[in-house]
């Protein structure tokens, strides 16, 4: 794909350039409407992901939630990353996979179009798409030992943080010991200046990273949740598919309860935190469970991924402020 063709894909401030300043506008994206999702160029790829169509988001709404509280739903955060790590890591070493390939080489295309504005050479493709694999499955390996009983034998519920390993881009790349020179990027490219090797070290951290999130929520939303032994004894399995798309709100959720913010007592640790924002947390909440919703009955709406339009949705998500995007 020729990079002025794959540019036609993208958000115009997606690939923002200008001429006296390279990289001041660069990895600025305007939050995405939901009509230009569906206005973006090329229709989905062809290969085949061997998932089964996608069905409409659960009928029941994650806001109309009991003001009762028999059950303790505390393990269910943890019951879903072990089955989840379990389902990713597995998918991750299964390199002919047509979804990781096909999620792979839309990532390629995004770097491959930020060549020649970021004046930079690329040395080997290959090695490039094989680099992007491998930071991945050191994350979700990161991740999974994070589960572990016998590295953390109090573990009872997942954390932010650990949620936000593999969920939010700090977390991603923190997982990930070794700097660029270490991962081996260096031998992969050429840079015109130390100005074009930051501004392509950054995209490209960005680019793996909204890989790896689009890659696992469409795995989730197109075959896992799909499956009954994946979603035994998790009942507000749906209330995670949020905090996947939006770990932001990950404060704004109790566990014990299994409700959010919105539906919760308004006494408890949870609703008393000084990380929950009163004034507007109502409002927040609601527009995640909509985006939530959006993504499943919009973006996964599709017998076959469009790739790029889901990276692109998340990239939206990701770089918009919270107040930005979903107020």
């Amino acid at each position: 794909m020729e990079s002025n063709q794959l540019i036609s894909f993208l958000p115009d401030d997606f690939i923002a350039y200008q001429d006296n300043d390279r990289f001041s506008s660069f990895f600025q994206l305007k939050p995405l409407q939901e009509t230009l999702l569906f206005e973006l160029s090329g229709e989905p790829a062809s290969m085949s992901t061997g998932l089964n169509s996608p069905t409409t988001f659960t009928s029941t709404s994650l806001l109309d939630q009991s003001s009762c509280y028999p059950s303790n739903y505390s393990k269910d955060s943890l019951k879903f990353s072990r089955r989840l790590a379990r389902e990713v890591n597995g998918l991750l070493h299964i390199e002919k996979n047509p979804l990781l390939r096909g999620f792979l080489k839309a990532g390629m295309d995004m770097l491959q179009s930020q060549l020649q504005i970021c004046q930079v050479w690329l040395l080997s493709e290959e090695g490039l798409t094989h680099l992007m694999g491998t930071l991945m499955r050191q994350v979700w390996k990161d991740f999974s030992s994070s589960l572990s009983c016998s590295l953390n034998r109090k573990i009872s519920k997942i954390t932010k943080e650990t949620w936000g390993k593999v969920f939010t881009h700090e977390g991603f790349w923190a997982s990930i010991s070794k700097p660029e020179k270490e991962f081996g990027l260096d031998k992969l490219v050429v840079y015109w200046d130390l100005e074009a090797q930051q501004a392509f070290e950054d995209f490209f951290k960005k680019t793996v990273f909204l890989v790896n999130k689009a890659l696992v929520l469409t795995f989730l939303h197109m075959k896992l949740s799909k499956q009954q032994t994946f979603r035994e004894n998790i009942e507000k399995f749906d209330n995670y598919l949020v905090l996947a798309l939006v770990p932001e709100f990950y404060d704004y959720y109790n566990h014990r309860r299994g409700v959010f913010y919105t539906e919760c007592c308004g006494s408890c640790k949870v609703c008393r935190s000084k990380t929950i924002d009163s004034e507007k947390g109502l409002t927040m909440v609601q527009k995640a469970i909509e985006a939530s919703q959006m993504f499943e009955t919009k973006i996964m709406n599709q017998e076959e991924p469009n790739y790029l339009a889901i990276i692109s949705f998340l990239a939206s998500l990701d770089i918009s402020s919270v107040d930005e995007y979903l107020i």
